[in-house]
């Protein structure tokens, strides 16, 4: 590893980036864009992402709708697509920032209605 040289905790320090990473990878390379049923409507053609988040290149291939399974809807728990840039680790800390200022402001507003309705 590269990061080793730079310090040598480094890359145990982004473990769990590099968890989170991957985490992500994997969910992109399962979504489902595109489902086009066939004339027949016994065999669908899928279009689906590769891990780095592009359009696969299409294939002609269409699949039978009995091989096709629903597991479940996926929530992305690991990557913000709207803070691309920000390592994992840095947003789950400033979410439990955000979470603690929002527990202050709350027990801050219960504090003064209580205040004010003993006036």
């Amino acid at each position: 590893m590269g990061l080793a040289v730079v310090h040598p905790l480094l890359p145990l320090v982004l473990l769990y980036d590099y968890y989170g990473l991957t985490k992500y990878m994997g969910l992109l390379n399962k979504t489902l864009i595109n489902v086009v049923l066939s004339m027949n409507k016994r065999k669908a053609f899928k279009q689906t992402l590769n891990f780095l988040g592009y359009w696969k290149k299409p294939t002609n291939e269409f699949e039978s709708i009995s091989g096709i399974k629903y597991v479940r809807k996926v929530e992305n728990k690991y990557l913000d697509p709207n803070r691309i840039g920000m390592l994992p680790s840095m947003i789950a800390m400033q979410r439990l920032y955000q979470k603690y200022i929002s527990q202050e402001v709350r027990l801050l507003l219960i504090f003064m209605h209580f205040q004010i309705s003993n006036y």
